[in-house]
């Protein structure tokens, strides 16, 4: 399946680029892989509020998830953790990145991206009510797509000198 070309791009602030969304995207998704199973709640906590949220696109329009006021014990972080680490590993074994980025991308939690200097991407869109699992597919899903269709230029240089149209 391939994606669909009729998702407009968003431009990244000028001091944000496509390849360094993709950088961070992977990094975290690395660090989760690596290292969530032996994570507690302040360390997911961590990881969320700074690895997570330095690769994502804030696409929160304002909204925010109540805080609630019952307890979660260290048990039911680290089995959520082993669950979605589980589930994670079996989509990057076996998953169709293309398939599985489109849904995401319809889903709002993928978009496609450009920065000033022309080059293209795709970037996870942080939202208020997302669950783990969805966060670190779309990051497996932004670095899938990375690998697949490496950066291109939307801009269009000059052909090389001496070099003439056949139109």
């Amino acid at each position: 399946m391939q994606h669909s070309p009729s998702h407009a791009t968003l431009e990244l602030p000028s001091d944000a680029s496509v390849r360094g969304l993709e950088d961070a995207a992977r990094d975290a998704l690395l660090l989760f892989l690596s290292q969530a199973a032996y994570w507690g709640k302040l360390e997911l906590a961590t990881w969320l509020a700074r690895d997570y949220r330095s690769a994502t696109l804030d696409g929160r329009d304002g909204s925010t998830v109540a805080a609630t006021e019952h307890h979660v014990d260290a048990s039911t972080v680290h089995e959520l953790l082993a669950k979605v680490h589980h589930a994670i590993s079996e989509v990057v074994a076996t998953g169709d990145a293309e398939a599985i980025s489109q849904e995401l991308e319809d889903a709002g939690v993928l978009a496609r991206v450009h920065d000033v200097r022309g080059d293209i991407g795709y970037a996870p869109v942080d939202g208020a009510h997302l669950s783990l699992y969805t966060r670190v597919l779309s990051l497996w899903a932004a670095d899938a797509l990375a690998e697949l269709h490496p950066r291109r230029s939307r801009l269009r240089t000059a052909p090389p000198p001496g070099h003439h149209s056949a139109a």
